[in-house]
């Protein structure tokens, strides 16, 4: 996921801590929660989640799908913004 943080799945016991050799790891898949803890850690926040395709279906019913349940688009998009630094 980063080569930074491991985040992602919070039933990981070293989820939080950072990577003992950056830039030796290899990528991972994003998913929408790792996506949103990695933006996160980097000091964003997430506006919004936008899914598209949604494999078998064609088109239209999958424009549809992924409207009804993004986080299992083929596609994810999301709207960050710098978080606003507390005082």
């Amino acid at each position: 996921m980063s080569n930074e943080v491991i985040v992602g799945n919070s039933l990981d016991p070293k989820c939080g801590m950072l990577h003992a050799s950056r830039g030796e790891v290899h990528l991972r898949i994003f998913t929408p929660e790792s996506l949103r803890e990695l933006f996160s850690y980097h000091g964003f926040d997430v506006e919004q989640l936008i899914g598209v395709g949604y494999y078998p279906f064609p088109g239209p019913l999958a424009s549809v799908l992924s409207r009804l349940d993004r986080i299992h688009s083929v596609y994810l998009t999301m709207k960050v913004r710098k978080a606003a630094k507390m005082i």
